[in-house]
């Protein structure tokens, strides 16, 4: 039996809809199922019919072809043609072999499935249910999301599962891996007829009669919940045994700071997730179940040792110390959030217990940390967390597999990572590249993927082992933002060497700035600024710059703003745009990463991370979501010459971004214009890439065009994310 998956990308109609709205509805947005849901009010109880978007757009767009329905239909409801079709005639059968939700009767409604499922067997064939080819997860009475197959690579459908699957009837079709059909070249009129060039977002969108706008901005149902982690014995002292309790409230906890974002679902849905405790070297996983209902059903509960305190600069224990306690949370393999309290570790019993603990300082990513409903997992997630010291923990979570927890999994990242990398890539950053240099930077991936925990290699493989090509995406959400984990040089036995930003669809998010992960991405305005600095010494100047925001512009009727200091800082903290592309130089600082800069023509009056993270941008700018890219190409003069590994991709996140495109080294001018062209032409086609995989298809040409600048953009985002550009008239 072949495997499935819930796609999620589904649209849900109200069969009250018109035929009209239907329409507009269809032709604005791509799905990759329509799920038409008829209301209690009509029924018992919902019945959910289930067809391809082309499918019910050939019918309703063409009625003559079909009897018993009118000509004039836009102003109909979408009930009334299907009851006067329930009278299904051979001549509409033949015509329509997939629409079988036509006629349908109360016990032809698909197989509503209330759990997730791993594998396709005799149950989903014993019929009954014509009315739709294909099963429904329902959470209460809402559809998350339709079943279809993952067609492995090699293998066949039977015959039996392409009928049942949808597939019969569509003219030389073939089936990609991923289960939605693929038409040949040749047959491209008929594949835009039945819509199957669709992309394949993730979002479920839900449509009625009122909700047919599609110019605002998309707003996300998330419900907080708030994390508290009892102790069973608040001031151990080292060897003592503690028993911890996990749980979510709904208000705030005395003890525990931090928040859980999930997506807004009816109360009675129950959460089942994964929580994480780390304190000190321990490190375990448990299950929590949640509702909003019924709050925490079932508790995550640990035990811990306490451990030693740490020794003060004089080698001597202190009498006490603050013992910090984190659970990190995790709703379908995504991290949703992170709950943090302290222990007063005493050094004896001779020691005072304090007689109130202090909260843990909350981060400001926890203030609007954002989980998007229908958001499908990376197929690895890998998260970096600081330990003490230099120490950095790797925990590791994916839909495929399961990890357990490993005592191989912390490494050591020195201060001055920031430096290393420059030392390391700078210097092959403007140069056209040999044999020779070529070589060393593939030994410089191989260095850093040499440095990394052998927990990480022994998941990896694991995980590649398992899905070889259909290991497509890897998420690093890290509390360390400098080590470029993208250009690790992987080789197995059997497996040929590649950098791992090249191999997969590679994103990264730094959790301490953490604000808006999303996978969909809406933009209606396009605003760009740049500068060649023609004349404006001692600034070098960039003649391509001119060029790439001509294209930019001409392309898609951008906004283009003047790069000055005050004409900046006023968008960022008034201006609306939903994308945003900055071709410039950008400057490091040695001493802090708080001082790096965008530089502007009025040099040096430029724009920091501290101005791009204040209150003002956040309630401006940062309420659009924008994606940013930072184009910003070799250094000024005037300053240091890498990129932008740190500070302004973290203060645009903060300050709510949904994604940052950035250089981590100087770039070529040149280059990076065709890059821009590259990327745009893919992320705002309606060809269904995501960000990820443009970025891929960007480093792999490294190579044949013989510069390091392809290999130098890196995306702070969700790998998966895609770009539905709906630009204003």
């Amino acid at each position: 039996m072949s495997e499935i998956r819930l796609n999620k990308n589904i649209c849900i109609i109200e069969t009250s809809m018109t035929v009209g709205q239907i329409i507009d509805t269809l032709d604005k947005t791509q799905y990759a199922y329509i799920v038409l849901r008829r209301p209690k009010q009509e029924a018992d109880n919902y019945w959910f019919y289930v067809c391809r978007p082309a499918q019910l757009l050939f019918w309703i767009k063409n009625p003559g072809s079909f009897p018993n329905i009118p000509e004039d239909i836009e102003g109909t409801p979408i009930s009334y043609l299907i009851d006067k079709i329930r009278i299904k005639s051979d001549s509409a059968s033949k015509m329509l072999p997939l629409m079988e939700l036509i006629p349908f009767h109360e016990t032809d409604s698909a197989p509503v499935v209330n759990k997730k499922i791993s594998s396709w067997d005799e149950h989903f064939y014993r019929g009954g249910w014509n009315s739709a080819n294909f099963p429904v997860l329902l959470q209460g009475n809402k559809p998350q999301g339709v079943f279809d197959p993952v067609q492995v690579q090699g293998k066949k459908m039977s015959k039996q599962e392409n009928r049942l699957f949808g597939y019969v009837g569509i003219p030389e079709t073939i089936q990609s891996y991923r289960g939605i059909p693929t038409y040949h070249a040749a047959d491209t009129a008929d594949s835009k007829l039945f819509g199957y060039d669709a992309q394949e977002g993730l979002n479920v969108v839900v449509t009625s009669s009122a909700d047919t706008d599609t110019k605002s901005i998309p707003v996300i149902p998330i419900h907080q919940a708030y994390p508290d982690i009892k102790a069973s014995n608040e001031h151990p002292v080292p060897g003592d045994s503690v028993d911890l309790e996990v749980t979510l409230k709904d208000v705030p906890s005395g003890t525990t700071v931090g928040t859980v974002m999930l997506p807004d679902e009816p109360p009675e849905v129950v959460f089942k997730m994964r929580v994480h405790l780390l304190c000190a070297d321990y490190s375990e996983w448990r299950d929590l179940d949640y509702s909003k209902a019924d709050g925490t059903i079932k508790s995550a509960q640990f035990t811990i040792t306490a451990p030693d305190l740490t020794l003060d600069a004089n080698g001597d224990y202190p009498e006490r110390e603050k013992l910090l306690v984190r659970a990190n949370f995790y709703y379908e393999n995504r991290w949703c959030g992170e709950g943090r309290r302290f222990l007063d570790l005493r050094l004896d019993d001779s020691i005072a217990k304090v007689k109130k603990l202090p909260k843990p300082p909350e981060s400001e990513w926890q203030k609007c940390l954002n989980i998007e409903q229908g958001a499908q997992p990376a197929d690895l997630l890998v998260r970096i967390q600081h330990q003490q010291g230099n120490n950095y923990l790797w925990s590791f979570l994916s839909p495929h597999l399961e990890f357990t927890g490993s005592s191989k999994a912390i490494m050591e990242i020195p201060d001055g990572a920031e430096a290393w990398v420059k030392t390391l890539l700078e210097p092959y950053a403007g140069v056209n590249l040999t044999e020779v240099k070529e070589a060393n930077i593939e030994g410089i991936g191989k260095t850093i993927y040499d440095s990394t925990p052998e927990a990480f290699k022994e998941a990896y493989w694991k995980l590649y082992n398992a899905l070889n090509t259909n290991f497509n995406s890897i998420l690093f959400i890290s509390d360390e933002s400098c080590v470029p984990w993208e250009l690790m040089h992987i080789a197995n036995k059997g497996v040929s060497p590649e950098f791992l930003g090249i191999r997969h669809a590679v994103g990264r998010w730094i959790a301490e700035a953490s604000s808006r992960l999303v996978q969909n991405i809406s933009v209606r305005q396009f605003v760009v600024t740049g500068s060649g600095y023609p004349n404006l010494p001692p600034i070098n100047p960039l003649p391509w710059v001119e060029g790439e925001l001509d294209w930019l512009t001409e392309h898609y009727k951008s906004q283009r703003i003047a790069l000055n200091s005050t004409t900046i800082l006023d968008f960022l903290k008034n201006g609306t745009a939903q994308a945003v592309h900055f071709a410039c130089h950008g400057q490091n600082s040695n001493k802090n990463s708080l001082l790096n800069e965008l530089i502007m023509e009025d040099y040096p009056e430029n724009i920091t991370p501290l101005a791009i993270n204040g209150w003002e941008v956040q309630d401006g700018l940062g309420k659009q979501h924008p994606i940013i890219f930072l184009n910003a190409c070799q250094a000024a003069a005037a300053g240091n010459q890498l990129g932008l590994i740190v500070g302004l991709p973290a203060a645009f996140l903060a300050a709510g971004a949904s994604a940052v495109i950035c250089p981590l080294w100087r770039i070529s001018d040149e280059h990076a214009k065709e890059i821009t062209e590259q990327f745009y032409l893919a992320a705002f086609s309606q060809s269904g890439k995501t960000l990820g995989e443009i970025l891929q298809t960007i480093r792999e040409q490294w190579e044949s065009k013989n510069h390091l600048t392809f290999l130098a953009y890196v995306l702070y985002g969700d790998p998966q994310a895609k770009i539905n550009f709906n630009p204003q008239p």
